[in-house]
């Protein structure tokens, strides 16, 4: 009999770069009496594939193959996932239109920017949590009045690189981003380059711009090793290893990735692409575009890596972990802080607020249960993630 595949791994073959895994292996597992179509569900959408899974399993031919109950349960996904995803579009297309009028053209950004440019070609596959859009940084203040007399309300104050999240009624969240993060990122992607090069796009009489191919892959990147290199950076979902996966096969050729290669190198961020490369060959057999340079350096942060991977409870003791997870980010949060006039006016009133303190012993439970916390609840070996990636 052959080997039994793990809710994981079924789930990675189905969505794999490259393997010697075919459709027929694929129905095979399906047909086993022990594949625990429960825990596979449950799986797939902890790592945020769910979507994907289900649209992948149809492009495979292998839908008449599930089980009844399943099959149908996959076409509902589907469905109510690309009705969602065609809402989110049709809010992108309605905020473009209120912002053409005074004179900016979004740039669109992440999932929803994964969509309008073909990325997945089914709108169906791809979950989207909310809607990220950037602008000229000059820009910002007359967007939010704008969409803010539309009836738009901001949630909880963020001075990261985006403004205060918008939303009208109970429709997507709307972040207007100034800027592509913080530290490097700044240098590695400056929010005007990506402006100027986008392609701007008619969508409905409305226009919006979608990144070139080449920030797209940065951005991504940026997002995954950077902005969270405590846990995308180390466990990353299989929505982050299949978007890049997705990415390349989309526009190929039009990837220059010898010059992203340079853009990470001059920033000294070179091991962030190389070690992301290796993680999503490691994870779904994405062939690597270009040779990784093995430095001493970038050895050792690969095996700090691997370490992490198969013993995740080793995180609660690692000092680099620990650092990364709990000063980094809250250094560069306090950075973003001090960078602009409200974020230095809301550092002085702060500690005279009794919610401050309050807000404090509940981080401070909160890390507490992280670092309690088991792995993750996916399958993957060796796997934990205590952050959900946008």
């Amino acid at each position: 009999m052959a080997e039994f595949r793990s809710p994981y791994d079924f789930i990675v073959q189905c969505l794999a770069a490259s393997s010697g895994h075919t459709t027929e292996d694929l129905r095979h597992d399906i047909h086993d009496s022990r594949l625990d179509w429960e825990a596979i569900i449950q799986t797939a959408n902890a790592e945020m594939v769910l979507p994907a899974l289900c649209a992948r399993i149809q492009d495979l031919g292998l839908t008449p193959d599930l089980p009844a109950d399943i099959s149908e349960f996959f076409l509902g996904v589907q469905e109510l996932n690309r009705e969602r995803n065609q809402q989110i579009i049709s809010e992108t297309i309605r905020i473009a239109r209120l912002l053409n009028e005074i004179g900016i053209e979004p740039v669109v950004l992440k999932g929803a920017a994964y969509l309008l440019a073909g990325v997945y070609k089914d709108l169906s596959a791809r979950f989207i949590g909310d809607l990220d859009l950037l602008l000229p940084a000059s820009m910002l203040t007359k967007a939010v009045e704008v969409l803010a007399n539309d009836g738009y309300v901001a949630g909880e104050v963020n001075f990261g690189h985006h403004y205060f999240p918008l939303r009208r009624q109970q429709e997507v969240w709307v972040e207007l981003h100034h800027s592509l993060g913080g530290g490097t990122s700044r240098s590695i992607l400056p929010a005007p380059e990506m402006l100027k090069n986008s392609i701007s796009r008619d969508f409905d009489g409305a226009r919006l711009r979608v990144p070139s191919p080449n920030d797209l892959v940065i951005h991504h990147v940026l997002h995954a090793q950077i902005h969270q290199a405590h846990s995308e950076g180390i466990w990353p979902t299989l929505r982050t290893v299949y978007d890049l996966v997705c990415l390349q096969n989309r526009f190929e050729r039009a990837i220059d990735w010898t010059s992203i290669a340079q853009q990470f190198r001059v920033n000294r961020r070179e091991g962030a692409l190389a070690a992301h490369l290796l993680l999503c060959e490691e994870v779904l057999g994405m062939k690597k575009p270009i040779p990784i340079r093995k430095t001493v350096l970038f050895q050792l942060r690969w095996q700090h890596i691997k370490m992490l991977r198969r013993f995740p409870a080793v995180r609660r003791m690692d000092p680099l972990y620990l650092f990364s997870r709990f000063v980094i980010t809250r250094a560069r949060r306090f950075g973003n802080l001090l960078r602009i006039a409200a974020g230095r006016k809301y550092l002085l009133r702060t500690p005279f607020r009794a919610s401050f303190y309050l807000h404090r012993m509940h981080e401070l439970l909160r890390i507490f249960r992280a670092a309690t916390a088991p792995p993750h609840a996916s399958e993957r070996s060796g796997a934990a993630s205590e952050d959900v990636n946008q």
